[in-house]
């Protein structure tokens, strides 16, 4: 079916290229205007980003509707309009302040590049690292007994403290985002500084219908948050089936678990920091099996729970 519709438009767009040659020699005006109802539709993520190219070079205008991330991540954020579904009607929305080219470049290369699902959010959480990434999204679940994909919400690591240009973009199209900000060193003071020229620069207001952030605890990263709110055995459980590779061999398992459990907490939170990105997916399924049988708020922190709470608000 996907070859058969591209099939078609490339029909079209020949179909148009006549017209314009025949107007040309007439000299008649000519101003076509193509409009395609997700044409993606079962077409492979490069065979879609093909024909968008060939698309947008059809002489006239095109108007596409699309849930294809990777479309959506081409297209030049100026040009993109997001409809939204409300009460009272259908709301439209787009870039709504001019942005520096810089800006723009980092928006198109940071997260429509890497991120095109998020224009398709209900709402965003914002989050540091890897970690947070692979974690937050078991504990929502447990939480409010939803995954997060499955009511809408995105869950992405920015990938360090550069918050600006995923606000910026979400802020543009209407989408609710919540940050989720690690507290120890001085991050909680850069984060606020970029949050108060954000705020000035586009006329934002956190902590109002659209814009929240919560802090972990002071002094600590998301490793040390968990160890601190007494999810030590299940950090160890993740660490243990990361370290043995899922081996049956219970003699070495029991060595595995012995030789973390006489770590004392700081050195476990440093084993936790050197395994961030492999270890992460496995404490997720052990949130989710809850082996110990723990209630939802010994799982899940008071600071994320904040976080999860308002993300339920906008919902």
């Amino acid at each position: 079916m996907g070859t058969r519709s591209w099939a078609a438009m490339l029909t079209i767009k020949a179909f148009i290229g006549i017209l314009t040659e025949r107007h040309a020699k007439e000299s008649e005006s000519l101003h076509p205007i193509l409009a395609a109802e997700e044409p993606e539709a079962h077409l492979h993520p490069n065979a879609q980003k093909t024909l968008f190219r060939q698309l947008t070079d059809i002489n006239g205008q095109l108007i596409l509707s699309t849930h294809s991330p990777f479309l959506a991540a081409m297209a030049d954020l100026y040009q993109i309009r997001s409809l939204v579904k409300t009460d009272t009607g259908v709301v439209a929305h787009q870039i709504s302040h001019v942005m520096s080219n810089e800006d723009k470049k980092v928006i198109a290369r940071e997260v429509l590049a890497k991120r095109g699902e998020l224009l398709f959010a209900k709402c965003i959480l914002l989050c540091e690292g890897v970690t947070e990434e692979q974690v937050l999204p078991a504990m929502f679940a447990v939480y409010l007994k939803a995954s997060p994909w499955d009511i809408g919400v995105s869950c992405v690591s920015v990938g360090g403290k550069n918050y600006g240009p995923y606000v910026r973009m979400a802020s543009s199209f209407g989408i609710p985002t919540c940050i989720l900000s690690d507290n120890d060193g001085n991050t909680k003071t850069e984060v606020e500084a970029q949050i108060r020229r954000l705020s000035k620069e586009m006329n934002l207001t956190f902590g109002a219908n659209l814009y929240g952030i919560t802090y972990l605890a002071p002094g600590n990263d998301f490793e040390a948050e968990l160890i601190a709110h007494g999810l030590r055995d299940e950090v160890i459980d993740a660490l243990v089936l990361y370290e043995t590779k899922g081996s049956t061999n219970e003699r070495y398992r029991k060595a595995k678990y012995k030789e973390l459990n006489a770590l004392t907490d700081a050195l476990l939170i440093a084993n936790m920091r050197e395994a961030k990105s492999s270890y992460s997916g496995f404490l997720a399924d052990v949130l989710l099996e809850n082996p110990r049988k723990k209630t939802v708020d010994e799982l899940v922190p008071p600071n994320l729970r904040a976080s999860f709470d308002c993300i339920k608000g906008w919902l």
